[in-house]
């Protein structure tokens, strides 16, 4: 116990592969399977070791997470609380296993509207992280996205915008330009702006993440070689000038830019639409929507044909095919969407991967 003390603890390799398993198995609905398997692994754990042993308090936390997938969020925090409780006794208050089971019971909280409670857990997260990793790590950034979307559900404005900008400069600095947490986070700092009314500031990071998207795609902007937001604004701007039954010039097809791997993408252009429409930019805000709609649909034909090749060979049900969709947020210790704009979400605090 004194190496787990020390902060030398690693989670065994079997434990390791049954997190896995129970993955699969909560992903697909089968939580009669799932259930069954985490209370046994979590017997034979405290016969051997006991119960206060690091790894109990694992199997507490994936287990407690397979019960906030099903709704039954009263077990999972007194799974959570006893795992935390084990991790303090064994690891010490300050290692990041202490970190992400905090963070876990922040996400229970904010799942059941308790932000009040979760906010102080979120920000214990952080200063053992911060303590832990440095203050500039990505990781830190993911904890910083977390508490901004925690205080950002209570109104607490100034502190949202102090943490998404903090974030975006770690990201920015330690991860470049072009790395999806970038875009995901000035989406997030833009809605933000939008629910205090600070229209252009928000209007202005919908723009840098939609020209950005578009110079990845296309190259750099010049010419006729216009991001869709420029081009939307140009049809605002012609509409009143063409003839009766002229048709609008054609837009390309610039909704390719978002792809499967660039969710946001498809995110702000629905909300720099809604945006536009706010403005009276009600063809500019069709434009946006309609490629928002094409992405979408791009974007779904590539999960159908992903999920029918992982399918090959198995013999899932319909409903639990459907199930997979939770597959991202499942056992992740992830923060999920708890706010009341769709561009936010909580970032993934893993309970397995910590240093």
């Amino acid at each position: 116990m004194a190496q787990a003390a020390s902060g030398g603890y690693e989670i065994p390799a079997r434990l390791r592969t049954l997190h896995n398993l129970v993955i699969q198995y909560a992903s697909q609905g089968r939580y009669e399977v799932a259930v069954p398997l985490c209370k046994q692994a979590l017997e034979d754990l405290e016969k051997t070791s006991g119960h206060d042993h690091p790894d109990v308090a694992t199997m507490l936390n994936i287990l407690a997470l397979v019960y906030r997938d099903q709704g039954k969020y009263k077990e999972a925090a007194n799974l959570l609380n006893d795992a935390l409780g084990i991790r303090e006794k064994t690891l010490g208050n300050d290692h990041p296993a202490v970190a992400a089971t905090l963070n876990n019971l922040a996400v229970l909280y904010g799942k059941r509207g308790k932000y009040k409670e979760a906010e102080p857990l979120c920000k214990r997260a952080l200063e053992i992280r911060e303590k832990v990793l440095g203050k500039d790590h990505p990781d830190v950034a993911k904890q910083l996205n977390n508490l901004a979307l925690l205080c950002q559900n209570q109104g607490k404005y100034e502190e949202v915008e102090h943490y998404y900008r903090r974030a975006l400069e770690i990201y920015l600095k330690r991860l470049g330009t072009d790395d999806p947490n970038v875009s995901k986070t000035k989406n997030n700092l833009a809605s933000a702006y939008l629910k205090q009314g600070k229209y252009k500031l928000a209007e202005a990071l919908y723009k840098e993440v939609l020209t950005r998207a578009h110079e990845k795609e296309f190259g750099k902007v010049d010419g006729d070689n216009k991001p869709i937001w420029m081009q939307a604004e140009e049809r605002e701007e012609n509409k009143g000038k063409l003839k009766d039954g002229t048709p609008m010039p054609e837009y390309g097809g610039w909704h390719k830019t978002a792809k499967i791997d660039s969710p946001t993408v498809s995110t702000t252009l629905k909300n720099l639409g809604a945006l536009y429409r706010r403005q009276g930019k009600y063809e500019a805000a069709e434009t946006l929507e309609e490629c928002a709609m094409r992405s979408k649909k791009n974007a779904l034909d590539v999960v159908k044909q992903q999920t029918n090749l992982t399918d090959i060979g198995s013999e899932y049900t319909n409903n639990n095919r459907r199930r997979s969709a939770s597959r991202d947020r499942v056992l992740k210790g992830s923060m999920e969407n708890i706010s009341h704009n769709n561009s936010t979400e909580y970032d993934d605090v893993s309970i397995i991967r910590f240093r």
